[in-house]
């Protein structure tokens, strides 16, 4: 019972941040769209990623830098659980 306590705080986290991706429907959207400006102007209304490019502007985004942004952004992400992980759980996680 105890690993179950210890592991569910991190797994809630996990589980509140997948929320916020998107989803198939999303995706689907995403891939009809006939522009670069377009699929970050609706990825920009999506809270996962608002913050990645809140102070971009879409016209002027290379593939490449975006490309960069949304790998940093990986990043953070496991950054934010593995911060919030214990002692024990920040073992695992060391790459």
């Amino acid at each position: 019972m105890g690993n179950l306590l210890a592991y569910s705080g991190t797994a809630t986290k996990i589980r509140g941040m997948r929320r916020k991706l998107l989803t198939a429907k999303d995706f689907q959207h995403l891939a009809s769209l006939t522009s670069v400006s377009d699929a970050i102007g609706f990825l920009k209304t999506k809270s996962a990623y608002a913050g990645i490019f809140a102070n971009s502007n879409e016209n002027s985004l290379h593939r490449g830098e975006i490309e960069k942004m949304l790998t940093n952004a990986i990043y953070t992400d496991f950054q934010s659980i593995y911060r919030f992980a214990t002692i024990h759980q920040r073992k695992i996680l060391d790459l």
